[in-house]
């Protein structure tokens, strides 16, 4: 089976963040390139996955996780990383894929992509994540991390971008001038959505 390289899954995800993609449409939008290089059944199903309550579970969750942070805490990023969780249940072990959001004071990001201090992170746990990490690799013929990667970092960056843009300087610390909002998996590249400044959340696919 073909498989779709991060450099060509890289492209297709900044071309949605630039055409500032709904969360609806990312996943169709997203399946319709990938079928045409790689065609799989499984792409009709990643298509067909509701998303409709998410962004609005989203949007709750994001504020509740920034009123927590202090007002004057400096932090020049909102990082939102994308990471797989262990769980278990009655039938054992598994893994799915969710997201956290930390505060960052600069760039220097570790070799995880994130800082050391937990006690800022706040995870989210996102069903159209799980459902997902799991038809990525629900049977051996399943598209892997092919799907994952594109997918799950597609999605989840044009849920965080809306939601920027909804709140604007909500997401801004009282004791900074501007905050980029990036996002990216563990151990990945960090992709910058965005920046918020005291004019508001201006995509970096308006910045000239």
């Amino acid at each position: 089976m073909k498989q779709i390289c991060i450099t060509t899954s890289s492209i297709w995800i900044n071309s949605l963040i630039r055409a500032e993609v709904e969360p609806a449409q990312a996943l169709p939008y997203l399946t319709e390139l990938a079928s045409n290089l790689c065609p799989h059944d499984d792409w009709q199903k990643f298509a067909a996955i509701n998303v409709c309550r998410d962004a609005t579970s989203f949007n709750g969750w994001l504020i509740k996780a920034i009123e927590t942070f202090t007002s004057n805490q400096p932090r020049d990023i909102l990082h939102f990383g994308l990471f797989n969780p262990i769980y278990k249940d009655k039938e054992g072990q598994y893994v799915t894929l969710s997201i956290y959001l930390t505060p960052k004071k600069n760039q220097s990001f570790d070799q995880w992509g994130t800082e050391s201090d937990s006690s800022q992170f706040h995870y989210y746990d996102s069903e159209v994540l799980d459902n997902i990490y799991s038809y990525a690799y629900g049977r051996p013929q399943s598209l892997g991390n092919s799907a994952e990667f594109l997918l799950g970092l597609g999605y989840a960056s044009s849920l965080v971008l809306y939601a920027a843009q909804s709140f604007g300087l909500q997401l801004l610390a009282t004791s900074t001038s501007q905050c980029d909002i990036t996002i990216g998996f563990d151990g990945g590249e960090i992709e910058t959505l965005g920046t918020v400044t005291r004019s508001g959340f201006q995509p970096k696919s308006r910045v000239n």
